[in-house]
């Protein structure tokens, strides 16, 4: 009689715990649920697996369960390689916004006073953005970098025609300077000369007229030649510009019996002048030399040239008589330092003593 008395108690106590068992299962059973994606709802989805493309960034899911006052719901979305972090919700809802690209599990759980669970589980999988790729910033940036180095070298090449242009048209100038302005002069003054042996001798008048003609051609001549010198290709390099200036310094002077001290810096020849600075800067020293041959009555001559931090300096020294600058300046040719001191870039300083010579300092900026 206890032992059917006890087999009773045990089958009632398992069918007590039997409906308490399925009363918790169907509690926290999940019956539907629905996805929103960008505000559309999504049908069904299948093994409980999402995917989303990646302008799908708007994710909404809801969730029908059973669920009384002491119920809380709790959710995270993680990778597959982190541990979930819950959120607390009140409702069996969860938003997502700006959902980067890679796999992820979803899960909702819900916790009462009986139970504490995961309600439901599911794995999504948003495909990356072309710019999430390990390989999209170093592409753009090579290609930047191409970019970069296409329009480099279409500058260089653009720049490398134009200077060859250039020196075409340089080319040119100063064969036509040399072949038909210098022909044309070298006949008048072989007609002047054949013109000045016909006049009698004691036509004074007639006589000075061709003298001054023939000396004027003769000068035109001599600064025609500079001027194809400077305008030559050829010629484009302080090396030579030096060079020149010494050998007329020489040439002239020594025609005088006067001696020339020629002195200039080791790294000139670094310096790039353009050709209206090597032009000005030879035809000052030349105008200073010729000075000094015709009017100075020197006996020794120094010419100094060097660099400072921003400019080029030509020092011409003479022992001479000197002159009074103020008087003289608009003779003697020193007029055409006085126009060429009005170049922004270019200034010339004459300094004379009677008794003591002159000095004639050049400056040109190179800034």
């Amino acid at each position: 009689m206890v032992n059917c008395f006890k087999i009773h108690e045990i089958i009632k106590n398992t069918f007590i715990l039997f409906l308490l068992i399925s009363h918790c299962l169907a509690f926290g059973q999940v019956k539907s649920r629905k996805i929103f994606i960008n505000n559309k709802i999504r049908e069904s989805i299948k093994n409980d697996s999402l995917y989303l493309i990646p302008s799908e960034n708007d994710l909404m899911i809801e969730f029908d369960v059973e669920q009384n006052d002491s119920s809380k719901f709790y959710y995270s979305i993680y990778e597959k390689s982190e541990t979930p972090i819950w959120i607390k919700s009140k409702f069996p809802t969860a938003h997502f916004q700006s959902l980067k690209g890679g796999e992820y599990v979803f899960q909702l759980k819900q916790k009462n006073l009986s139970s504490d669970k995961i309600l439901s589980e599911i794995k999504i999988n948003k495909k990356r953005d072309v710019w999430q790729d390990f390989w999209f910033w170093p592409l753009i940036v090579f290609y930047v970098l191409m970019v970069i180095c296409i329009v480099i070298y279409l500058y260089f090449l653009y720049t490398l025609s134009q200077k060859l242009k250039m020196q075409k048209v340089r080319n040119q100038i100063a064969t036509d300077l040399h072949d038909e302005v210098g022909s044309n002069l070298s006949s008048i003054a072989i007609y002047v000369e054949l013109l000045r042996r016909k006049v009698s001798n004691n036509n004074l008048e007639v006589q000075a007229i061709l003298s001054k003609i023939s000396e004027n051609s003769e000068e035109t001549v001599s600064l025609m030649k500079d001027t194809v010198w400077a305008i030559n290709p050829v010629n484009d390099s302080t090396e030579k510009l030096l060079t020149r200036m010494q050998s007329f310094g020489i040439e002239i002077l020594s025609a005088k019996g006067i001696p020339l001290t020629f002195e200039c810096d080791a790294d000139l020849n670094k310096v790039k002048l353009s050709i209206d600075q090597r032009r000005n800067l030879y035809l000052i020293f030349k105008e200073s030399i010729n000075n000094i041959a015709k009017h100075s009555e020197a006996t020794k001559v120094f010419c100094n040239i060097k660099r400072t931090e921003d400019s080029l300096e030509v020092l011409i020294k003479d022992n001479g008589k000197g002159f009074i600058v103020e008087n003289t300046f608009e003779g003697n040719g020193l007029k055409n330092f006085k126009s060429r001191s009005n170049d922004e870039e270019l200034a010339v300083f004459i300094e004379s003593i009677l008794g003591f010579g002159t000095t004639i300092k050049t400056v040109l900026s190179l800034n």
